[in-house]
C-alpha cells in the first residue's frame, strides 16, 4: 500500500513596487508619514522619495490584499496608490492603462531598472529592449 504525500507549492515573495527602484537606502532610512499627508523616504535627513500628497487631504495608509499601497483622504477617495508606478511585476485584477509600464530588473538582485521594459501606449501594447 501506498502512503498518501502532500505536494506544495512554495512561492518565493514577489516584489510588486519598489520606492525609487534605481538606488538603494541605506540602513538608517526612515519612512516617515506626515501630518500633512506626505510619505516621505529621508536617508541621513534628506528626502530621497516622497509621494508628492503633501497638503492634498490624505488622511490614511493602507494596503489592500492585491498589495496596493494606498494614500486615501476622509472619503476614501485614492490620492497615491503604488499601482500607478508599477515596477516588474502586475498583479491579477488590475488594469494596466495607458501610461504604465512594466520594467525589467538589472538581474534577479538588483531591482534597478534592466533592458526590457512593456508600455501600455494609447493605440498599443509595446515591449521594449534598452541596450
Amino acid at each position: 500500500m501506498r502512503e498518501p504525500t502532500q505536494e506544495w507549492e512554495l512561492y518565493r515573495p514577489v516584489v510588486l513596487w519598489t520606492a525609487n527602484r534605481d538606488r538603494y537606502f541605506g540602513e538608517g532610512a526612515t519612512l516617515d508619514f506626515g501630518a500633512d499627508g506626505e510619505l516621505i523616504v529621508r536617508e541621513n535627513g534628506l528626502t530621497v522619495w516622497s509621494t508628492g500628497t503633501a497638503g492634498k487631504g490624505v488622511t490614511e495608509m493602507c494596503i489592500t490584499n492585491l498589495g496596493n499601497l494606498l494614500l486615501r483622504n476622509s472619503t476614501d477617495h485614492i490620492i497615491w496608490q503604488s499601482f500607478d508606478s508599477p515596477s516588474d511585476t502586475f498583479p491579477i485584477q488590475v488594469a494596466f492603462k495607458p501610461g504604465n509600464r512594466l520594467v525589467s530588473w538589472a538581474s534577479p538582485k538588483d531591482s534597478s531598472q534592466g533592458s526590457y521594459s512593456l508600455a501600455m501606449e494609447e493605440n498599443r501594447l509595446a515591449l521594449y529592449f534598452n541596450s
